[in-house]
């Protein structure tokens, strides 16, 4: 721990200051349906069935063509053998897309869960698990009612800036800084639309 100014910083504080930036980075700019998909598009296992359908799909394509050059009156024997190969194709074929579409969403929920869970748990658990421990102490000087209750919020002791309320200082700080980032974004772009001139007669 270390003092300066009648203040003691504990050790926990840049512990939890990380904590706080990276679970608040990981909202704001990580999509998780975005980052779940590209996962789920480069680690599939199921090479084997996305193989076989995409060859299904290239079958299929070249028996339509035959057919369509085929006249269903001149030729019904062989059109309609070509019509029924393309029945069991497309069944075949809907039903490997349905297992390939159900394992994906499966994928994609459990990363999606994972992603959210990092997201959130860490920092509801320390603002919790370390709801009674300070952060920082304050030797010198004593803060007025309610100030005092709000820095120990939600039960730490008077003259101590809780985990809780720390947690909630860098969340205010971060979404300040993102807002007047975006604003400023904004800005920009408003100003470098150019203004159109209007038309004399």
């Amino acid at each position: 721990m270390s003092e300066l100014y009648g203040l003691e910083v504990q050790p926990l504080l840049s512990f939890i200051t990380c904590i706080c930036i990276f679970t608040y980075v990981l909202k704001q700019f990580v999509d998780k349906q975005k980052v779940a998909e590209w996962i789920v598009n480069y680690t599939s296992n199921d090479k084997d069935t996305l193989f076989k359908l995409d060859h299904l799909s290239k079958e299929r394509r070249s028996i339509e063509s035959e057919r369509n050059k085929l006249s269903a009156q001149d030729n019904y024997a062989k059109w309609t053998k070509l019509n029924r190969k393309l029945d069991n194709l497309n069944n075949e074929i809907t039903e490997l897309s349905n297992k390939v579409k159900s394992t994906q969403t499966t994928q994609l929920n459990t990363i999606k869960s994972i992603i959210m869970f990092f997201q959130k748990v860490p920092i509801y658990f320390i603002r919790f698990w370390y709801s009674r421990t300070p952060v920082i102490i304050l030797y010198t000087f004593s803060l007025p009612f309610p100030f005092s209750k709000i820095l120990s919020m939600p039960w730490g002791k008077n003259n101590t800036v809780s985990a809780f309320f720390w947690c909630l200082a860098i969340e205010t700080v971060l979404n300040t800084i993102y807002n007047f980032y975006k604003d400023l974004k904004n800005y920009r772009k408003l100003s470098v639309i150019p203004i159109s001139n209007k038309k004399t007669d």
